[in-house]
């Protein structure tokens, strides 16, 4: 059996295809297959494959009469991979021979790395070096920027097969940009990156863009190869470019030379042209038509509510006792218990999807219940968190979601979906809703949990009794107190910012208030629609339980105040469905208006 399965994607990619072949079989690491599948070419690519594929003996060819796209064709050749490592090859780059030798070494030297990468050289069209492709010198730096930019070049980088089993393969909805949705999927399952600061790939430029077929990659122009040069930080190599050029577009280039490359890409997240939680929504948007596209507007809530919980991701659990209490964590259990036995079978456990898990607050429980659990959220920081406190789990998976469809899940895939205290974060919650309806199983159920009912925003009187008495007036003495430590903290003075700039950015541009925990829809002219949840949920699901209660707010058990006001007024519901079998042929999902 070979030490390293080598892939490789041809469609339409005659011009470079021998060059690329030629480097990986002349490879000083022998101990190799090379498993190619040609996506429909019409080039004379399968000429040249069958020449080499007669020649040596390690080379197999897969031909798909028509292009069933590179996720698929990619996924193909991973079923019949037999190597402990996996290496892939684009048709028009070329290796450094001792590209194997070295990754595998790498890999061989640190049982607990899943994924080495090198550093990559730029070439154009004919081959020629434009310069070193820029990249954060740490790992830490490249996976920090990764959700915003693909710092690790898909022919760089060697795995274990391992990897793939563990998270699916490749996505095979995704149209372009296959790899980096797989190194974000990666990253939120707690693979290891490691990287070797060693050139060991020559990547070919295509100016026709990363879509277009390979064929068409023509010599850069002195203004494209100083652009270049400047974006990856090789000024000296742009510089020496600007001879060629008239004065105008040396002025053009100079001034891109000016921005950091660090400004850009937070310009670019600000303007919500990086795709939230990861790539999925901005990669369909440019291709195929995924069950629901990104607004620009959505993009944007998305992604604040990412950065927002990057960065509360080691004190969620602290900055929630609301939820983290032994009362209502009691609660929680009992009803996720209740969900359970409605589609526990005697022959296997239920397979649950625990959306926006956050740091595991559901995904502990559902695990001590002897559930299989896919813990969902659009923050690599909070998956990162859960993972680490949840011990590595074999029954838990985990997955970045772009916050506005569940595409990575197909149909009727889960037993049970379970959210608590997330809707309101999401800005097409209703979307979301329909999602649960198709991903669900027929008999599966629907959990809806902490999320305000009416008498939240309506703060009727006894709610406020009930709100006074749990924040009792502080003395003369103590208030004072209180409100100078608070004009001392740093943390105050940043969300009383964050709340006069939100409110004001939402008055001029008439957009969503977004608090500084990310919430949305929890004020009385913005929250949560129980009728309209209910009319995406019918008729596709049966309502089995709808409740409110009054969440305990006290860390002590028991919890006085709560135990005196529980049956006097309520802030949050619960919602139970059970997904009804639907005639074969019928889309499983809701189509409710809401």
């Amino acid at each position: 059996m070979p030490k390293v399965s080598v892939i490789m994607l041809v469609q339409d990619n005659a011009a470079h295809l021998a060059e690329a072949l030629r480097s990986v079989l002349e490879q000083t690491f022998r101990d190799f297959e090379f498993l190619i599948a040609d996506d429909g070419s019409t080039d004379g690519s399968r000429d040249v494959l069958a020449d080499f594929a007669q020649a040596d003996r390690r080379i197999a060819v897969q031909e798909n009469a028509a292009s069933i796209g590179p996720g698929r064709s990619l996924n193909a050749l991973l079923a019949v991979a037999r190597g402990e490592f996996v290496a892939r090859m684009e048709a028009d780059d070329r290796c450094g021979r001792e590209r194997f030798e070295a990754l595998v070494r790498a890999l061989d030297s640190a049982p607990g790395t899943d994924v080495v990468f090198s550093d990559v050289m730029l070439m154009d069209g004919e081959g020629r070096e434009v310069c070193p492709k820029w990249r954060p010198r740490s790992v830490r730096g490249v996976l920090r920027w990764l959700p915003a930019y693909p710092f690790i070049t898909h022919s760089a980088v060697m795995l274990r097969r391992t990897v793939f089993d563990r998270i699916g393969g490749y996505n095979e909805r995704c149209p372009v940009g296959q790899d980096w949705e797989l190194w974000l999927r990666l990253m939120a399952s707690g693979a290891r990156f490691e990287a070797l600061p060693r050139t060991l790939l020559w990547y070919r430029i295509n100016p026709a863009g990363a879509g277009a077929r390979c064929g068409a990659a023509r010599p850069l122009g002195p203004y494209e190869r100083a652009a270049v040069c400047l974006a990856n930080r090789a000024r000296r190599r742009a510089l020496a470019c600007l001879a060629a050029l008239p004065v105008t577009q040396r002025l053009q280039v100079l001034a891109r030379g000016l921005v950091p490359q660090g400004s850009v890409l937070w310009w670019m997240r600000l303007r919500g042209n990086v795709a939230p939680g990861g790539t999925v929504a901005r990669l369909h948007a440019q291709g195929t038509s995924p069950p629901d596209t990104l607004t620009a507007e959505s993009r944007n809530l998305v992604e604040r509510n990412r950065r927002i919980h990057d960065r509360i991701a080691a004190r969620y659990e602290t900055d929630h006792v609301e939820i983290y209490n032994p009362t209502e964590q009691a609660r929680i259990r009992n009803s996720l218990r209740q969900a359970l036995d409605l589609v526990r079978t005697d022959t296997r456990e239920p397979e649950v999807l625990d959306y926006g898990s956050g740091t595991g607050n559901l995904t502990a429980h559902l695990l001590a219940l002897g559930a299989h659990v896919v813990a969902a959220d659009v923050s690599p920081a909070i998956l990162a968190e859960l993972r680490r406190q949840m011990d590595h789990s074999g029954n838990l998976r985990t997955m970045v979601i772009n916050g506005t469809n569940l595409e990575l899940l197909p149909d009727a895939s889960v037993d049970l979906v379970a959210t608590y205290s997330v809707l309101h974060h999401v800005p097409d919650y209703l979307g979301i809703v329909s999602e649960f309806a198709r991903v669900v199983k027929p008999g599966g159920v629907i959990l809806i949990d902490h999320e305000m009912c009416p008498g939240y925003w309506q703060r009727d009187e006894t709610y406020l009794q009930y709100w006074r008495a749990l924040h009792p007036p502080r003395s003369l003495i103590g208030g004072v107190r209180h409100k100078l430590m608070r004009s001392l903290s740093a943390r105050a003075w940043h969300g009383l910012l964050h709340r006069k700039l939100e409110r004001l950015r939402s008055r001029l541009d008439g957009r969503p208030y977004v608090s500084p925990q990310g919430d949305i829809h929890v004020r009385p002219d913005d929250h949560i629609d129980w009728q309209a949840i209910r009319n995406r949920l019918e008729p596709a699901c049966e309502i089995l339980l709808e409740r409110d209660y009054l969440v305990c707010r006290e860390t002590s058990e028991p919890a006085p105040i709560w135990q005196a006001w529980k049956d006097r007024c309520t802030d949050m519901r619960l919602l139970l469905a059970r997904r009804i079998p639907q005639p074969h042929g019928q889309r499983a999902g809701a189509t409710g208006d809401g």
